[in-house]
């Protein structure tokens, strides 16, 4: 799919616009993507194998491609190679992706050999030599690196949050790497949870009420294992918060609502299967006893 200046394409899985410089600027949902390759079976990959080698330029349908061969490739060793390749293409040819950033479009060296995950990370280096203050790039750079190199890893994300402070993704991925077990059998050091809590709290206070509702029950988790209970009050009290403010938001709507239709929106929005209390009642429910604020 060839890309011309002016044009505006809508994907299946988020949107491409060029800037006013003639930059490509591709998004890409990774969730969207992912639900898609689940879809897909060994006659459409090799349908969209056959397209690609005609239309090389079309990072959506290479991003469901290399989706559909990470969940099919314990079923066929072979499809390895092709989801590396996919891969490779796309952090040569689109480094900003967001996609890349998901745990299906890292090459393991120890799975997938040294030589493939080498030819990534040399791609990365590339990227990084000509956009040494481009966050974006360095924090996709940091999630391939972060199941193989966590120093390097851990380097890139400090790097894209010290560029982009205010960006809660950042911070959001830099907890996480140090809210990790010490080892297979180890639980998490106190010290690195208070660690991790620091970026944790920045991601949650950079985010909305509706993210934070997502993230509320991990920074727990984190406040909890670095023992900061003064910490767990304050996020108790946001929990209480933000139920109050869903109750009175709902009773508000549903005075409004007008007809039964209106009513069913208000079900399927507040208590549906992704409604906004649903989503805080949910994370509720992944905290221990103990942990719950």
């Amino acid at each position: 799919m060839k890309i011309k200046e002016g044009l505006i394409l809508v994907f299946l899985a988020g949107s491409c616009i060029l800037s006013a410089g003639g930059d490509v600027k591709v998004a890409i949902d990774a969730e969207k993507v992912l639900q898609e390759a689940r879809t897909w079976n060994a006659e459409k990959a090799e349908q969209i194998e056959v397209y690609l080698k005609n239309t090389p330029d079309d990072p959506l349908q290479r991003s469901i491609l290399a989706a559909y061969y990470f969940a099919t490739v314990h079923k066929d060793q072979s499809l390895r190679l092709k989801k590396n390749q996919n891969i490779l293409w796309m952090i040569e040819h689109y480094p900003q992706l967001a996609i890349l950033r998901d745990p299906a479009f890292r090459i393991n060296p120890l799975l997938e050999g040294k030589e493939n995950y080498r030819k990534g990370c040399e791609l990365w280096d590339t990227h990084l030599k000509k956009n040494p203050s481009n966050a974006v790039i360095i924090a996709n750079a940091a999630s391939y690196f972060l199941d193989s190199e966590r120093e390097k890893a851990e380097r890139y994300y400090l790097k894209a949050r010290e560029l982009a402070p205010k960006n809660p993704l950042y911070a959001w991925n830099l907890a996480s790497l140090y809210f990790q077990p010490a080892g297979v059998l180890e639980g998490i050091e106190t010290e690195s949870a208070k660690k991790a809590l620091k970026h944790y709290k920045d991601a949650y206070q950079l985010s909305d009420l509706t993210t934070r509702s997502r993230y509320l029950p991990t920074v727990v988790k984190a406040a909890w294992y670095a023992e900061d209970f003064k910490q767990l009050e304050i996020f108790a009290a946001d929990m209480k918060k933000m139920l109050e403010s869903l109750r009175e938001a709902s009773r508000q709507a549903i005075e409004e609502a007008v007809d039964m239709d209106s009513l069913e929106a208000l079900r399927v929005r507040y208590l549906g299967k992704k409604g906004e209390l649903t989503a805080v009642l949910k994370q509720m429910g992944k905290l221990s006893a103990e942990e719950r604020p």
